[in-house]
């Protein structure tokens, strides 16, 4: 139960990157052909740090789905490993981090993925 929770609470913090700006704003966003990016402040995650326009590629339900259960898997057994390591859970954000870059390289890529899923499961949560 602590895990779902801890899990949950995770979740929440990723989903919130945007909280600050007016709903309005995050409505004409999320359906538009771009994403303003919050840029390269000390208080915007890594994955996130990003000046200008970030393309909307308004992700569908199942490529959602399809993302986020490849990356909970991968942090599941990032997690496994590293509590037999050391009796810790990796840092969501660190592992999240690592995660796009592996699959990306370039911030710019790792920006439009982690804007795009964000948005994806806000429009269906």
């Amino acid at each position: 139960l602590n895990a779902q929770l801890a899990r949950t609470h995770q979740v929440q913090e990723f989903l919130r990157f945007d909280s600050h700006r007016p709903t309005q704003e995050r409505k004409q966003q999320s359906g538009g052909r771009f994403f303003v990016a919050l840029g390269c402040g000390p208080g915007v995650e890594k994955y996130l740090k990003f000046t200008g326009k970030v393309v909307n590629k308004h992700m569908s339900k199942k490529a959602t789905e399809n993302w986020l259960r490849s990356f909970w898997a991968s942090k599941q057994l990032a997690d496994k490993r590293m509590l037999d390591k050391n009796g810790r859970r990796t840092d969501f954000h660190e592992f999240l981090n690592g995660y796009l870059v592996g699959a990306a390289g370039l911030q710019a890529v790792v920006c439009e993925i982690a804007y795009n899923v964000i948005d994806s499961c806000k429009r269906y949560r």
